[in-house]
């Protein structure tokens, strides 16, 4: 017999046995085995492991049966190397692989070590783990099991490495505590948040399960394995061409949904079905349908085609369910809710889930039953029962027949009116939801490289999404609104700021006409758009918007949050490039309050605003203050997720600059060497931040006289902020005023002389005449006059860059002392007469 034919006879055998009571399996197993002993262990074992799937990985046994005739894994001993991880045991296996507690050598960490058994580790298996590697690891939240890394053994069995979690699976950790009602909706919302943070970085689960999610001894959820589903699902095809056996291998029948069932395309809304299912476990300690057996066939049919029973029904025949009608009503319709066979009348989110639990938990009317005024009504009064019944009995005495009626029928009136204006919101804001969450969902289908055959670069999606969401959403100015926001961020976080500040100018358009501008979405698209507009030297601009975003949010947010400090930041920085660091500090102190107290401190946000802190000190003079800052956030940075390495480059950058200025000449082009780097692996070798990073290391190279280098880096620099930045910006005209001067110090002064005309010519132009870099630029001017012997045309500039410096910055500043020492020179040759 071949494997895949004894595969598909042990699948069934189990299949048949699970049908009846377990007293009665060692009978059945006589009667079918007969005399095959091997036929007889691979049955029994599977029926023994039936009732103990589970706990880092959950398999059925049709797959579990696939796997035996695959090809054996070896199994690791403890000591053993795979990697950098050493092995300390076995904690779980299952059909797909085993799970083991290994050590990582170089951090020193617990790790959970996950090996594919080979037969289903294929090389497109490893194709796709790197091509989605770079998300996963992504994922940051504090209820969601880190996706470290993996790789291939020596033999060519793929691995995965995560985060270890010590702890117990969620429906287990509940019944062995006792959790009460409340207890569990609390904690499952905490699982709602997760997956609805991932859903927003655009990541879907595939197979959340009850042993997918494991609650810790401080009884947080953690959740296991965020797209690894995803990522087997193309390679677990066996020997076996059975639709049974492949559909098992890729998910957990029980916890899949209707479209998941029927091998249809899955959406977020996959996951708020599953999570429907957990749910209803959590509650009932039941599965929702009704079958005969566990044939997997049965099971699919059921799921399909049968409506589950209300969760209420099935706790009143459970025992050990605690007052089941209080499932009753609210609980029947969200589980319900979340469970419906069409995706789309589902919850559109999992946030809209956890949403609707909040209400019923706090008395609150939710949106996943009819609205009427009746259950409205009983809302209030079961929130206000002592207030509504002295109400009562105060009309009562006061009011009598006609009167009362009247009263009635107004209140009535009133409540319908205001029913129906919360139900026109509550829709609204459910169709913006669906909206948003459709769009986000076609522009990931979109990026997927097997829709076009081709590498799509992620500035093409963004693109394709801002042509869309600007040409199909005219008539929902608010979901154009988000939307166009959230593209606006993403241009940013990958350095192309033109792009961001069309689409943020959009968003900023939308919200104002469709909420108005007291509204979240209006103060955060002006807050970002701020930030875009701090990011192209367009401060003048900047700075206004983004301090109306932070007066918004101090009205909308009187206590603080996230966003107003994240608003704080934006004007912050904005305060800086206008050269008003004073102003700058305490508005930045506090965004780095606001956003460690909400973010975290290893959180992006955090060690940016960490680092903008230091640039208001440091433009106050307070250099020591700045180099702890910027040495603090290099110290968190360097153990933050990869997608937040980009401000470890930024801090990075900012110390070597600040070293510069020290002159801590070789320490400085360490750490500036290292930030462009940083910015090079990160953003490509095209990108606005590496020209910037050359610039402070032509720098460094000028003042250590070791001008031919200083030359080399400036053009390098200058040659790629013009395709990033107008010819106006802070950055182009330093290169050009660098590169004039190092040409004159290089002894060709002719050739540099336009480029410092250029550069003066425009800072007259944009900055303020008592600005020290206008002053700085006439003195390089004066000195590349002065080194043609042009001692006329030199001496005004000389003379005027001199008095500017010591007017504004003092006798013995640096810039004074050299602007002096230039005029020095000309009198010495060409003596005022």
């Amino acid at each position: 017999m071949q494997a895949a034919e004894r595969a598909q006879v042990v699948a069934e055998l189990v299949e048949s046995a699970l049908e009846s009571e377990p007293n009665r399996w060692s009978a059945f197993l006589d009667e079918k085995c007969g005399g095959d002993a091997a036929l007889r262990a691979d049955v029994d074992r599977l029926l023994r492991s039936h009732d103990q799937v589970g706990d880092f990985i959950e398999e059925p046994a049709y797959q579990v049966a696939a796997e035996i005739f695959a090809g054996d894994g070896s199994e690791l001993g403890a000591g053993q190397l795979v990697g950098d991880y050493r092995v300390l045991s076995l904690v779980g296996e299952g059909g797909m692989g085993e799970v083991y507690l290994a050590e990582d050598t170089k951090l020193g960490r617990k790790v959970a070590l996950k090996l594919v058994k080979p037969g289903l580790g294929r090389a497109n298996l490893i194709h796709s783990f790197h091509r989605e590697e770079r998300i996963l690891a992504g994922l940051n939240d504090p209820h969601i099991a880190r996706l470290y890394g993996g790789g291939v053994t020596p033999d060519g069995v793929p691995y995965f490495v995560m985060e270890y979690v010590d702890g117990e699976r969620v429906d287990a950790y509940c019944d062995r505590h006792q959790l009460n009602l409340h207890d569990r909706l609390y904690l499952f919302r905490k699982i709602c948040s997760a997956v609805a943070y991932a859903h927003q970085h655009l990541v879907i689960h595939r197979d959340l399960k009850p042993s997918n999610i494991r609650v810790t001894k401080e009884g947080e959820p953690k959740l296991l394995d965020f797209g690894i589903a995803k990522l087997l699902e193309d390679e677990t095809a066996t020997g076996l061409t059975e639709r049974t056996i492949t559909l098992a291998g890729v998910m957990t029948p029980d916890y899949a949904s209707p479209e998941q069932i029927r091998g249809e395309a899955m959406t977020t809304a996959s996951d708020v079905y599953s999570l429907g299912v957990i749910l209803y476990e959590l509650l009932t300690g039941s599965k929702p349908y009704r079958t005969k057996s566990r044939r997997l066939e049965e099971i699919s049919r059921a799921i399909t085609e049968q409506e589950p029973v209300r969760p209420s029904a099935t706790a009143s025949n459970n025992p050990k369910i605690q007052n089941p009608k209080s499932l009753r009503g609210d609980l029947d319709n969200i589980v319900l809710m979340a469970m419906r066979k069409e995706p789309s009348r589902r919850y559109a989110s999992a946030g809209q889930l956890s949403e609707d639990l909040r209400r019923h938990l706090e008395g609150l009317p939710v949106t996943a039953r009819k609205d009427t005024i009746a259950y409205r009504t009983s809302k209030f009064v079961a929130r206000n029962r002592i207030a509504v019944a002295a109400a009562l009995l105060v009309a009562l005495a006061i009011l009598a027949g006609l009167i009362a009626a009247l009263w009635e029928a107004e209140n009535a009136r009133r409540q319908r009116d205001v029913a129906q204006r919360e139900r026109y919101v509550a829709q609204r804001e459910r169709l913006k939801a669906q909206r948003i969450n459709t769009f986000l969902q076609e522009m990931l289908g979109a990026a997927a490289p097997d829709v076009k055959g081709v590498d799509i670069k992620v500035a093409d999606v963004l693109s394709e999404a801002s042509r869309r969401a600007r040409a199909e959403m005219a008539n929902q100015p608010e979901v154009m609104a988000e939307v166009l926001l959230t593209l606006g961020r993403t241009y940013i976080s990958i350095g192309l700021y033109e792009p961001a500040e069309v689409n943020l100018r959009a968003a900023l358009e939308a919200s104002l006409k469709a909420n108005g501008e007291l509204h979240p979405t209006t103060a955060r698209s002006m807050a970002v758009l701020g930030l875009a507009l701090f990011f192209q030297d367009k401060a003048t601009e900047g700075e206004p918007l983004a301090r109306r975003a932070v007066e918004l949010q101090r009205t909308l947010s009187p206590e603080g949050n996230e966003d107003l400090g994240v608003a704080l930041y934006c004007w912050g920085m904005n305060l800086i490039r206008k050269g008003e660091p004073k102003a700058a500090e305490p508005v930045l102190a506090e965004a780095v309050e606001l956003i460690r107290k909400h973010f975290g401190d290893t959180h992006g946000y955090y060690l940016t605003s960490l680092t903008a802190l230091g640039l208001a000190r440091k433009a106050l003079g307070n250099v020591d203050g700045a180099e702890i800052l910027y040495r603090r956030a290099i110290e968190v940075g360097r153990g933050v997720e990869p997608r937040y390495r980009i401000y470890l480059a930024q801090a990075t950058g900012y110390l070597g600059e600040l070293l510069t200025n020290k002159g801590a000449y070789s320490e400085a082009e360490q750490r500036l060497t290292e930030a462009e780097t940083l910015y090079r692996e990160i953003l490509g070798d095209i990108n606005s931040n590496t020209p910037i990073l050359q610039l402070d290391l032509g720098r460094v190279y000028f003042l250590k006289g070791d001008y031919a280098k200083a030359e080399m880096k400036y053009r390098e620099a200058l040659a790629l902020l013009v395709k990033f930045f107008p010819p106006e910006s802070f950055y182009v005209l330093s290169a050009k005023g660098a590169l004039g001067l190092t040409l004159t110090r290089l002894g060709k002064p002719a050739e540099g002389e336009p480029y410092l005309r250029e550069a003066l010519q425009t800072r007259q132009k944009v900055l303020a005449p008592d600005s020290p870099v206008l002053s700085l630029t006439e003195t390089a001017l004066g000195e590349c006059l002065l080194a043609q012997k042009r001692y006329a045309e030199a001496e005004p500039f000389l003379l005027h860059g001199y008095e500017e410096a010591k007017a504004n910055l003092g006798e013995k500043n640096a810039q004074t002392i050299e602007a002096l020492k230039q005029l020095h020179a000309l009198r010495e040759v060409w003596p005022k007469r």
